[in-house]
């Protein structure tokens, strides 16, 4: 028989060399404080799990049960702004650090026409 105990979470321990590599709190307990602390220090919800050990989907969902909106990793004034100087979406996506298809999926969402080229039937 296995002698269950219980370990203290508050300070994530490493159980490896490997920076991602950390020992998890028990299912479903997340320092609210904590997660409230670094959502005001700008963290979007990978960094928050990455910091408390836990997935993206359960900040996400504590997150949205304390009405915080989304924070995003990009300027969507600045993406607008490159859109209208005529850069693609590669282009956008180097200047602002992330990749083409964040930037593919901002567009949609703000209802933008992509520039790439368009395959003609021919």
């Amino acid at each position: 028989m296995i002698k269950k105990t219980k370990i203290d979470f508050t300070e994530l321990k490493r159980v490896s060399d490997h920076p991602n590599k950390v020992a998890l709190p028990a299912r479903g307990k997340v320092n609210l404080e904590k997660l409230r602390e670094l959502y005001e220090q700008g963290l979007n919800d990978r960094e928050i799990g990455e910091r408390l050990g836990v997935s993206i989907k359960t900040i996400r969902k504590h997150r949205k049960k304390m009405g915080l909106p989304v924070k995003r990793k990009i300027d969507l004034e600045k993406l607008k702004q490159l859109y209208e100087q005529g850069l693609s979406d590669r282009k956008i996506g180097e200047r602002l650090g992330v990749s083409k298809t964040t930037i593919v999926n901002y567009r949609k969402k703000l209802d933008l026409p992509s520039r790439e080229k368009v395959w003609r039937e021919v």
